[in-house]
């Protein structure tokens, strides 16, 4: 049975805009600018569990390694090792492809997210493919399962998520798991042109649970 291995890059991280932590939703940009009353917090990386969930092949997910966990687990040999980025960490996700390269020759790499948006709109398709097999830049789950020889069109169902985290810092310096994630939807019509997930999905809207 093939096996994959869903990985987000090794840290340690940079920081985001205004020295922010590049997991804080809350902080960057949901509350942003409210003084006191700013909340913060972290999250979780929703798109593996989703995919691990809505695939038949058994999966790891590696959630903010370290390059040691990454090659521990790389060294295995998945049948497919999916690498996930936000936009500032294109070049870790490079790095990780092209250490995946050196442990693992001839297993299949792929890159999804913002990262490989970046990667795509920069990197020449005959670089690109030295460190990676194939770019997901829209919908994961079918994707997956496609390169799994799995149903691309089966059911999409989600039976939980990892609990976020977010609130007054002052009220509460180390707010527990406390917030649950609904994924409604993907992707987005309007066609901002500085938006990575309308470049994603193609300026379209795929819904994945009614109201």
């Amino acid at each position: 049975m093939k096996t994959v291995l869903l990985t987000t890059p090794v840290g340690p991280y940079d920081t985001h805009y205004y020295n922010q932590s590049l997991t804080d939703v809350m902080d960057q940009r949901f509350s942003r600018g409210c003084g006191i009353w700013t909340l913060r917090g972290h999250i979780h990386i929703n798109f593996a569990h989703v995919i691990a969930q809505n695939i038949e092949a058994p999966t790891v997910f590696l959630e903010y390694p370290t390059m040691e966990d990454f090659e521990a687990e790389v060294k295995k040999r998945p049948s497919v090792i999916g690498i996930n980025g936000f936009h500032n960490q294109r070049d870790v996700v490079v790095q990780m492809g092209t250490r995946a390269r050196v442990l693992a020759p001839g297993w299949r790499i792929i890159l999804g997210g913002w990262a490989a948006v970046g990667v795509h709109a920069i990197y020449p398709e005959n670089e690109w493919r030295e460190f990676a097999d194939d770019i997901c830049l829209g919908e994961g789950i079918s994707f997956m399962r496609r390169e799994l020889g799995e149903a691309p069109d089966a059911p999409i169902r989600i039976s939980h998520l990892p609990r976020c985290s977010a609130a007054i810092p002052w009220l509460e310096p180390h707010p527990p798991g406390a917030m649950g994630t609904i994924v409604g939807s993907l992707g987005c019509p309007n066609g901002c042109n500085f938006c990575g997930t309308t470049h994603m999905f193609d300026r379209k809207r795929i819904r994945i649970l009614s109201a």
